[in-house]
């Protein structure tokens, strides 16, 4: 295994106009600039565009800005969640039953059959918990395992959990993140779970538009979003496997943002370009191995001490250098 796939992505910002109007929130300059961000990702091409399949960096980070969860990690802020789907919700005093109250006049973005899209109900939320917790077709089925979903009426949804937890705990499994994103049932209904794996359909900030086997995936505005139209016209994701096409089209602007390498050296000399920023940051999330060592053959210790010994720290050090 690669070992760079062993640790965080790291992305290369660059600061450009545009993305500082979007970021800012200013209004648009007299002069007509056209508001568009090309990402080039270390990737030969999608796996999947379907976000309760997508687990790879490429194919979360293009879902995201396609849909919304019930609640919402507001930008910058990874530990508290606000309303985003659902403008309220309760839970009752033994903690394990979740009810959402949906906003009204969501609607999904536009696909064959519907040109203007159509509003979201409780069915569609329903629908899609339901669909995160099915192992056929969901890589997130697990953190749904006990759980119950069904709607009250056009607006509520109700969800019954087996076992209580603390309200961190559960709100992050429906929340903008992985199984949690709501999708259109009425799309993958009437077209399938293939052709959505290809033209996904959410309520997001930005629509699907095009996806071009192993070059591209582009990303239009939702003028319709809830939270307001946002100010960016397109968000371009390239599929470029070689790093150093990536650092080229850097340097001849035909890039704004590029995954880098995870070697300190290497963000060392992209920093010294003029005008660019390279962020590191650890991990979104951590993932842990576990052994039963009431069974064979972890049963045995030295079974265990061989596992430990395989790992060499000195190696995971020199890898992460500083970062570590």
């Amino acid at each position: 295994m690669n070992k760079k796939n062993l640790f965080f992505s790291l992305f290369l910002f660059i600061l450009l106009p545009s993305l500082l109007i979007f970021a800012a929130g200013q209004e648009e300059a007299k002069e007509e600039v056209k508001q568009v961000i090309r990402i080039a990702f270390d990737a030969g091409d999608a796996k999947t565009l379907d976000p309760h399949r997508a687990a790879t960096t490429v194919d979360r980070s293009t879902v995201d800005p396609i849909f919304n969860g019930l609640v919402r990690y507001p930008p910058g802020n990874q530990v508290n969640v606000e309303p985003d789907l659902a403008e309220s919700w309760e839970v009752s005093k033994e903690k394990t039953v979740w009810t959402f109250r949906l906003r009204k006049g969501v609607y999904f973005h536009p696909f064959p059959g519907y040109p203007e899209g159509y509003e979201l109900t409780s069915e569609d939320v329903v629908y899609s918990l339901r669909r995160a917790a099915d192992p056929q077709h969901s890589s997130y089925a697990g953190e749904y395992s006990g759980m119950r979903f069904s709607a009250v009426d056009k607006y509520t949804v109700q969800i019954t959990i087996d076992q209580s937890v603390s309200d961190t705990l559960f709100l992050a499994k429906v929340a903008n993140y992985a199984g949690g994103f709501i999708v259109s049932k009425k799309a993958i209904e009437e077209n399938g779970s293939e052709w959505f794996a290809t033209h996904p359909v959410g309520t997001g900030p930005f629509r699907f538009d095009r996806y071009e086997p192993r070059q591209m995936v582009v990303l239009a505005r939702n003028d319709k979003y809830f939270r307001g139209k946002p100010n960016l016209e397109k968000v371009i994701i390239r599929y470029m496997p070689d790093v150093s096409s990536r650092e080229i089209g850097r340097q001849t602007g035909e890039l704004d943002i590029i995954e880098g390498l995870n070697e300190s050296k290497w963000v060392e000399k992209i920093s010294q370009f003029e005008g660019v920023k390279a962020p590191s940051f650890g991990p979104g999330e951590v993932q842990t191995l576990h052994f039963n060592i009431r069974k064979s053959p972890f049963d045995n210790i030295d079974v265990r001490k061989a596992f430990s010994y395989a790992v060499s720290r000195k190696e995971v050090a020199a890898f992460m250098g500083e970062t570590l």
